[in-house]
Protein backbone atom coordinates (compact mmCIF):
# COMPACT_ATOMS: atom_id res chain seq x y z
CA UNK A 1 0.00 0.00 0.00
CA UNK A 2 1.33 3.51 -0.71
CA UNK A 3 2.22 5.98 1.61
CA UNK A 4 3.66 9.73 2.05
CA UNK A 5 7.75 9.53 3.23
CA UNK A 6 8.36 13.12 3.82
CA UNK A 7 11.94 13.87 2.21
CA UNK A 8 14.03 16.48 2.81
CA UNK A 9 17.11 17.49 0.71
CA UNK A 10 19.71 19.97 1.42
CA UNK A 11 22.20 21.35 -0.69
CA UNK A 12 24.93 23.71 0.69
CA UNK A 13 27.77 24.47 -1.50
CA UNK A 14 29.24 21.14 -2.37
CA UNK A 15 27.54 19.23 0.87
CA UNK A 16 24.35 17.21 -0.15
CA UNK A 17 22.19 16.47 2.83
CA UNK A 18 19.09 13.97 2.92
CA UNK A 19 16.36 13.28 5.57
CA UNK A 20 13.61 10.63 5.45
CA UNK A 21 10.37 11.26 7.47
CA UNK A 22 10.86 13.28 11.06
CA UNK A 23 14.50 11.62 11.37
CA UNK A 24 16.57 14.20 12.99
CA UNK A 25 19.73 13.34 11.80
CA UNK A 26 20.31 12.63 7.84
CA UNK A 27 20.35 9.58 6.08
CA UNK A 28 23.10 10.85 3.65
CA UNK A 29 25.02 13.45 4.14
CA UNK A 30 28.15 13.36 1.30
CA UNK A 31 30.35 16.62 0.26
CA UNK A 32 31.75 16.25 -3.60
CA UNK A 33 35.25 15.75 -3.72
CA UNK A 34 34.90 18.14 -7.20
CA UNK A 35 31.52 20.34 -7.25
CA UNK A 36 30.16 21.70 -10.09
CA UNK A 37 28.92 24.97 -8.65
CA UNK A 38 27.06 26.54 -11.60
CA UNK A 39 23.22 27.28 -11.72
CA UNK A 40 21.22 24.27 -12.61
CA UNK A 41 17.76 22.64 -12.43
CA UNK A 42 16.27 20.72 -10.19
CA UNK A 43 15.15 17.07 -11.43
CA UNK A 44 13.21 13.70 -9.26
CA UNK A 45 13.24 9.95 -11.16
CA UNK A 46 12.32 6.74 -9.64
CA UNK A 47 13.27 3.90 -10.86
CA UNK A 48 11.74 0.90 -9.97
CA UNK A 49 8.11 1.81 -8.72
CA UNK A 50 6.06 4.84 -9.12
CA UNK A 51 6.95 8.55 -7.52
CA UNK A 52 4.13 11.37 -7.02
CA UNK A 53 6.08 14.65 -5.24
CA UNK A 54 2.89 17.14 -3.67
CA UNK A 55 3.90 19.95 -2.99
CA UNK A 56 8.10 20.90 -3.72
CA UNK A 57 8.89 23.63 -1.93
CA UNK A 58 12.20 25.05 -2.74
CA UNK A 59 14.04 27.71 -0.26
CA UNK A 60 17.22 29.02 -1.18
CA UNK A 61 19.47 30.55 1.07
CA UNK A 62 18.73 34.30 1.87
CA UNK A 63 15.73 34.36 -0.63
CA UNK A 64 11.89 33.50 -0.40
CA UNK A 65 10.06 29.74 -0.46
CA UNK A 66 9.25 28.92 -4.25
CA UNK A 67 6.45 26.23 -3.99
CA UNK A 68 6.53 24.08 -7.07
CA UNK A 69 3.00 23.34 -8.45
CA UNK A 70 1.02 22.72 -11.38
CA UNK A 71 -1.79 25.48 -10.74
CA UNK A 72 -3.89 23.60 -13.19
CA UNK A 73 -3.75 20.36 -10.64
CA UNK A 74 -6.02 19.41 -8.07
CA UNK A 75 -4.80 19.40 -4.47
CA UNK A 76 -4.14 15.93 -3.32
CA UNK A 77 -6.48 15.01 -1.60
CA UNK A 78 -9.36 15.95 -3.81
CA UNK A 79 -6.97 13.31 -6.84
CA UNK A 80 -7.11 10.95 -4.04
CA UNK A 81 -11.09 11.15 -3.81
CA UNK A 82 -11.75 11.44 -7.48
CA UNK A 83 -9.65 8.10 -8.12
CA UNK A 84 -11.56 6.12 -5.29
CA UNK A 85 -14.75 7.28 -6.73
CA UNK A 86 -13.51 6.26 -10.28
CA UNK A 87 -12.52 2.76 -8.88
CA UNK A 88 -15.51 2.51 -6.88
CA UNK A 89 -17.94 3.09 -10.25
CA UNK A 90 -15.23 0.83 -12.39
CA UNK A 91 -16.31 -1.65 -10.18
CA UNK A 92 -19.89 -1.08 -10.74
CA UNK A 93 -19.48 -2.08 -14.02
CA UNK A 94 -17.88 -5.33 -13.25
CA UNK A 95 -19.72 -6.70 -10.11
CA UNK A 96 -23.60 -7.49 -10.48
CA UNK A 97 -26.34 -8.43 -8.28
CA UNK A 98 -29.14 -10.23 -8.39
Amino acid sequence: MARRVPLKIQFEGARLRVWLGNDLQPVLDATDPKPRLVAGQVGIRSWGSALSVDDLLLKPDGAAVVAIRDKQLSRPERRAREALCLLLLNLNEVVYVD
